[in-house]
């Protein structure tokens, strides 16, 4: 019976691969808090429309101006908020690209590891079959020696 197959390195790629998946689960994380944040921005968007559209309506209906100067105010705020929104896409967004080329590294490292394990796998089911084609030829050479003491050696009939 022929060993088993065993790759030394097993253990080492089993760790590139417990590698991505780890880094391919925080860029799943990553990209769901871009989406938050995101939504975030949208809605902050949304309010300073609605905002800026209030004004308008209140310039019109001749109101005070401590209720214009507190409606500037929070359309400064809300300007202030976009923008701090703004900076935290910007940084999430370079995140993600991060961990994307640290899983791409990760990959190929796992690829270099994985190609050993192929050429020596392929290494394996050669030498096994050439040993078995060895046993093979050494039976054959066994039968013929085994055949050649026999009662008919060196004789040919014809029937």
């Amino acid at each position: 019976m022929a060993k088993k197959f065993h790759f030394r390195l097993q253990s080492v790629l089993d760790l590139k691969e417990f590698k991505q998946k780890l880094l391919m689960q925080d860029l799943a994380d990553l990209l769901q808090e871009l989406a938050q944040q995101e939504q975030k921005l949208a809605v902050l968007r949304s309010s300073l429309y609605k905002a800026k559209k209030d004004v308008r309506q209140a310039l019109v209906a001749d109101i005070n101006s401590l209720k214009i100067k507190l409606f500037h105010e929070y359309i400064d705020y809300l300007y202030s908020s976009i923008a701090k929104q703004v900076k935290i896409i910007a940084g999430l967004k370079k995140d993600i690209a991060q961990k994307r080329d640290q899983i791409r590294e990760a990959e190929k490292e796992k690829k270099v590891i994985a190609k050993m394990k192929d050429n020596q796998f392929i290494d394996y089911k050669k030498e096994i079959s050439t040993k078995q084609q060895k046993d093979a030829d050494e039976r054959s050479v066994q039968k013929a020696a085994s055949d050649k003491g026999g009662p008919f050696h060196g004789k040919f009939y014809s029937y």
